[in-house]
């Protein structure tokens, strides 16, 4: 039943999807990472995984933190499938991994094409690069107009959350994992089970 939810929510957004958006989200993207990146491989840290507040409360803060990265991530691939037309009408939360997270169904893009199906994969990892921009450049401007919040905890908390939104690209495009890098190659290559075929070539062709 949450297909109205997603429909009102895309055409509130439309707007992100016009060619010139998109044009400068990508811009957004490079300057935020590189802002980010000059964070993260500072010599004398400015900000701590950790959260800068002790272990027990910076492992907490990861954990909310990772929970709004998996969040828009799904988002953006319930974004995408409206965008291309199709309904996505189931979402939820579960545990992967062992870690709890959130889903959305987009099995009704199969009847899409292969590159409107890679579309809707590429959205996840798509999010958490602008994400992960965002919380750079916002950091680098709080650094230069607003220097005392800069070690605080809210800041330590977006670093974190730009660090995770980063490496959960990094996870998520590694085809080698059954995410969405793997969905995007299998259906670039036209290759439907390409996950179990490579094993069973693996397994007996190969040698």
């Amino acid at each position: 039943g949450l297909d109205p939810a997603f429909t009102r929510l895309y055409q509130a957004t439309t707007w992100l999807f016009h060619p010139l958006m998109q044009t400068f989200l990508w811009l957004w993207i490079v300057l935020g990472f590189g802002l980010y990146a000059r964070l993260f491989t500072q010599e004398t840290p400015t900000y701590a995984l950790t959260g800068g507040a002790g272990l027990g409360l910076g492992v907490l803060s990861l954990f909310i933190a990772n929970l709004i990265v998996i969040f828009i991530h799904e988002l953006a691939h319930g974004l995408m499938t409206k965008q291309l037309r199709r309904e996505c009408d189931r979402g939820g939360f579960l545990f992967y991994w062992g870690l709890p997270a959130f889903f959305v169904d987009t099995r009704d893009t199969w009847l899409s094409s292969a590159r409107g199906r890679i579309a809707v994969s590429w959205a996840g990892p798509h999010s958490g690069l602008i994400i992960g921009a965002t919380m750079g450049i916002g950091l680098t401007v709080v650094e230069q107009l607003l220097p005392t919040l800069t070690a605080s905890i809210v800041a330590n908390f977006f670093y974190q959350i730009g660090f995770l939104a980063f490496f959960s690209v990094f996870m998520n495009l590694n085809p080698l994992l059954e995410l969405d890098g793997y969905f995007i190659l299998m259906d670039w290559l036209d290759m439907p089970g390409l996950r179990p075929r490579a094993f069973q070539f693996i397994r007996h062709e190969l040698w």
